[in-house]
C-alpha cells in the first residue's frame, strides 16, 4: 500500500521523464497537479510535512521520490531533494484554493 498517493500523482505525472517539454518548470508542474488534483490538495501537504519527519537523509528521500516515479533531480545547490519537497510544500500552501 502507498502511504503517499498525492504525491506518487504529483511525480509520477508531472515530474516524470518527460517533464521539462510537458510543463518546462517546477512551478508550473505543480500548478498543473494543484489544477488537476485540487481535491489532493491537503493530502498533498500532509503527505510531504510526513515524508520530510520520517526521511532525514537525502540518499533516502531520493530513493523513496524514485520509488513513487520521480525522474526528477534537484540541484544541490538549491537544497536538493529537502528542499525541493519543502518548495512544492510552501507553493501548494500559498497557492489560491
Amino acid at each position: 500500500m502507498n502511504k503517499t498517493p498525492a504525491l506518487w500523482n504529483l511525480v509520477g505525472i508531472y515530474f516524470n521523464q518527460d517533464w521539462p517539454e510537458d510543463y518546462g518548470s517546477e512551478e508550473a508542474s505543480i500548478n498543473a497537479f494543484l489544477e488537476d488534483f485540487a481535491r489532493e490538495r491537503v493530502e498533498l501537504q500532509n503527505e510531504l510535512k510526513w515524508i520530510l519527519d520520517h526521511f532525514h537523509d537525502e540518499d533516502e528521500l531520493a530513493a523513496y521520490l524514485d520509488a513513487q516515479g520521480s525522474e526528477y533531480l534537484p540541484p544541490k545547490e538549491l537544497g536538493g531533494y529537502r528542499g525541493w519537497l519543502i518548495r512544492i510544500l510552501e507553493q501548494v500552501r500559498s497557492a489560491p484554493a
